[in-house]
């Protein structure tokens, strides 16, 4: 068997090579990945909850790779889920409180397509408690989660134990949702790549909402071609891939606003990465929006509003309903609003409690139809194939810096894929001098996801891979 730390740096195509040749078996691979999450895992607080039958499942899944009978494209593979989607008999809380008893018999309809194909659980991932805020700087029961690359840094969020683990090692890949960023952001402070899909693309039931009209769950792996085919799983698109070539693509530069406020090390390292592009042949095509896509933040919260408690009350109403779930208690949204734990994250969701007025209302939702349409005017009359630009203006905030800091620091870049109902890839670019991952955004033209992942993975071969972290000794 390979060393435990050559199988904990499989990305998921190796592993299934791997897993063909009879390099490992998937036995092994749980195994290893397990006792990799309990050796680091008290240091990074990524993992809330392990699969108990995760063993099991690879033995079956094993002897039916012996007998010829695989079940799919995902065969073996062992993956983590974000704390706030369902998977049978293992506790959804949302890393709140008052759903530490809510354990779904029935699996979100995403996570049904991915065991499908042969994905093995291997638990569940930490989160900013009801996934609201870029932090995961929690003061519920799940705690704060540290970032890989310097534990006295923030993961991101909200889906920060999923990007954490995925950089960490603990698995090859892992779910993340994303309404206001929240694949994107931990992506980047974790230096993993990471997909939000157009919105819809995927399937939402089981999904403990916060603003149905931009929630999404999103795939995390250490490389885009592993991203193609989770995406090619969880949509049901066609796993062929988009071939793009670098001399025919036409790359917007949004340089206002988007590359306002970079940290040096952030702008030396965007700089170079355009300038790596051009030499492959990219075409940089200056590309500024002409509408301010710094305020969206406030159109979308007030556009979640308008379904926040219907939402909520229905997956609370579903879970209550589910003669297996402990979930008895009858929880209404305001009785979850009562018990959250973080204070930040408490007064954003009694924020979304209270509906916007009408006319507030109609004006973000005319700001996001305007908006849409100069945008992909924009992507039409410069014929461009994506946007490119930094994910951030500074590598991954320190814990001291609080959850008010990571909004103002990451909300008006990743706003912008949701709003605009784009497709947009973080991808790894540089790490900076303080060590911490440094991101780009790929935003992908209107309903252009497998063309956008294909892009990505095109800028992935031409921009290379950044060093993994080393983790603390134990």
């Amino acid at each position: 068997m390979p060393l435990a730390e050559d199988i904990a740096s499989l990305t998921v195509s190796d592993a299934l090579a791997a897993l063909d040749t009879k390099g490992i078996t998937s036995r092994e691979y749980v195994q290893t990945l397990r006792e990799r999450i309990a050796a680091h895992n008290p240091a990074l607080n990524a993992v809330l909850f392990i699969n108990d039958s995760a063993l099991q499942e690879a033995e079956r899944l094993d002897k039916l790779r012996a007998e010829g009978k695989l079940l799919g494209p995902l065969h073996g593979i062992p993956m983590l889920i974000k704390d706030n989607v369902d998977v049978a008999g293992i506790p959804t809380t949302g890393a709140t409180p008052s759903l530490r008893s809510n354990v779904p018999s029935q699996s979100a309809p995403v996570v049904k397509a991915l065991q499908n194909a042969g994905v093995i659980v291997l638990g569940k991932t930490n989160l900013s408690e009801l996934a609201s805020s870029y932090s995961t700087c929690n003061t519920s029961f799940a705690g704060v989660c540290h970032n890989p690359y310097n534990l006295d840094h923030i993961t991101g969020g909200s889906s920060g134990g999923s990007g954490a683990s995925v950089a960490a090692g603990f698995a090859p890949a892992a779910l993340f949702t994303d309404t206001f960023g929240s694949t994107r952001c931990p992506s980047l402070c974790n230096g993993i790549y990471g997909f939000r899909p157009t919105h819809g693309r995927y399937p939402t039931t089981g999904l403990i909402p916060l603003v149905s009209m931009f929630d999404t769950v999103g795939p995390g792996a250490r490389s885009v071609a592993d991203l193609l085919i989770l995406d090619s799983v969880m949509s049901g698109d066609d796993a062929t891939q988009t071939k793009v070539d670098a001399t025919s693509l036409r790359v917007g530069i949004p340089r206002k606003f988007f590359y306002d406020g970079l940290t040096p090390d952030v702008a030396k390292a965007i700089e170079s990465s355009l300038a790596q592009l051009e030499t492959a042949g990219v075409t940089l095509i200056a590309a500024d929006l002409p509408v301010d896509v710094s305020e969206n933040f406030e159109a979308m919260f007030a556009l979640a509003t308008e379904s926040f408690v219907r939402d909520f009350d229905a997956y609370l109403d579903a879970a209550i309903a589910d003669p297996l779930n402990p979930l008895k208690q009858k929880l209404k949204t305001i009785d979850v609003i009562e018990q959250i734990a973080n204070p930040v994250s408490q007064g954003f969701w009694r924020a979304f409690n209270n509906p916007a007025p009408p006319a507030v209302l109609a004006a973000a939702r005319q700001k996001r139809a305007d908006q849409m349409q100069s945008v992909s005017e924009v992507f039409a009359g410069l014929r461009l194939d994506c946007l490119f630009y930094p994910g951030s203006p500074s590598t991954a905030l320190p814990l001291s810096a609080g959850d008010m800091a990571g909004m103002e620091n990451y909300k008006g870049r990743y706003n912008v894929a949701p709003f605009n109902a784009l497709p947009a890839c973080a991808i790894p670019i540089a790490l900076g001098s303080d060590g911490l991952p440094i991101g780009a955004e790929v935003l992908g033209a209107p309903a252009s996801d497998r063309r956008a992942l294909a892009i990505a993975q095109l800028f992935e071969g031409i921009l290379g891979h950044i060093t993994p972290p080393t983790l603390p000794a134990v």
